[in-house]
């Protein structure tokens, strides 16, 4: 395992793949990281090696799952949610997530509290007092706490608001976890697997393997046509060199409209009078359970790298799914089996795992996507559906 300087990022390189460790801005606090490391691996040795036994799960009451990133994130953690419960049935289960990441599990039946918090990286506002707060109010309240999203801050408030604490070890200060497992990015599996690993390699039971969403029957929302296939197509994505370029969109609209329904769902309206223009209809969903049930009625998902996939695949509605190369492949897709992820892998950056695509806009990744291969799988996905 070898480290190289960069002036963005520090990178761990293993079997030829690179891999983001932690977001530093200079050598100095990338050495002061790492020496933080080494002496809190030496503290914690000893007493990590004596906690390092079997949890009883009857004395298990209260336990912590911390997911402190992005609202499809917490789409692909309602399963492991399921699987703690299962293996802990008597035990009371907290979720701290963001505010935004509430409507994805407030109606979970194996959800018993929900802990709000904006984490500093998305809310700067008295992050600070709001933390020491909420660390007041939890101190060692939990015997058993999960951190999901690998952060050193969230290592740390799991930390003094738990008593044992599990996870992967893949960035630094990982003696601040009871048990740490290594985590293997050559697998190409979805994070989804790979949460799941980790339940078998400790001592439980998998119960599930679905994610669960719940849909609100009785919310109403946009009418599809009668008597004729249904198609979303969700332009929106939070990354722009994530995005498919608008003229490629209305190019494959324009090929498929007088054989399928075609709405178009955004939350940008700027991009959305584009397509108005065209006499395209369009919609803008009012709030996540309201793009659940949506997702839910229409009969294909032609989606991006974004929320609205991860739900049809958790819904099981049929998609097709654009990716760009800059996700590891395979770890963040959308986990169902019955899914078409369309992505371009002849990019000479291809992999780059970068936020930014080196080429920017649009990214060479998604602007050789073809429009022939989203149209030849539409029939396939279709026929998943029945």
């Amino acid at each position: 395992v070898k480290t190289r300087f960069n002036s963005k990022w520090y990178r761990l390189k293993i079997n030829n793949i690179v891999m983001k460790k932690y977001k530093v801005s200079s050598k100095q606090k990338y050495l002061l990281l790492n020496i933080i490391d080494f002496l809190g691996s030496i503290i914690f040795f000893i007493p990590n090696i004596f906690s390092c036994k079997k949890l009883d799960n009857n004395k298990v009451e209260n336990i912590l799952i911390t997911r402190l990133d992005n609202i499809w994130d917490m789409v692909l953690t309602t399963s492991f949610i399921k699987n703690i419960k299962y293996n802990f049935p008597n035990s009371k289960i907290t979720i701290l997530c963001r505010p935004c990441q509430v409507n994805i599990i407030k109606e979970n039946n194996n959800i018993d509290n929900i802990i709000k918090y904006d984490a500093f990286w998305f809310w700067w506002k008295d992050w600070i007092w709001k933390l020491l707060k909420m660390i007041k109010q939890n101190y060692k309240t939990f015997d058993l706490s999960f951190e999901l999203h690998w952060e050193i801050i969230s290592n740390t408030t799991n930390y003094l608001i738990s008593k044992y604490r599990v996870w992967f070890s893949i960035r630094w200060w990982s003696f601040l976890l009871n048990k740490s497992l290594y985590f293997d990015w050559n697998e190409e599996k979805s994070i989804v697997k790979h949460q799941y690993k980790q339940i078998k390699s400790i001592w439980w039971e998998i119960k599930s393997d679905k994610l669960e969403l719940f849909i609100d029957k009785n919310l109403k929302t946009i009418n599809k046509e009668k008597n004729k296939i249904n198609i979303i197509i969700h332009t929106w994505v939070s990354v722009k060199t994530r995005e498919y370029p608008i003229l490629k969109w209305i190019s494959l609209i324009e090929k498929i409209k007088g054989k399928y329904n075609i709405l178009i769902i955004d939350t940008d309206n700027k991009k959305l009078n584009i397509f108005k223009n065209k006499w395209y209809e369009t919609y803008t969903p009012k709030s996540i359970n309201e793009l659940i049930k949506l997702i839910s009625d229409f009969d294909l998902l032609i989606g991006l790298e974004s929320l609205s996939s991860h739900i049809a695949a958790a819904i099981n509605t049929p998609l097709i799914s654009l990716y760009s190369a800059t996700t590891p492949k395979e770890l963040f897709y959308p986990y169902w089996e019955n899914i078409t992820v369309l992505r371009y892998n002849k990019c000479t950056k291809n992999n780059c795992w970068l936020s930014k695509c080196p080429f920017w806009y649009p990214s060479k990744c998604m602007e050789n996507i073809s429009n022939d291969d989203i149209m030849s799988n539409i029939e396939k996905s279709l026929k998943k559906r029945d």
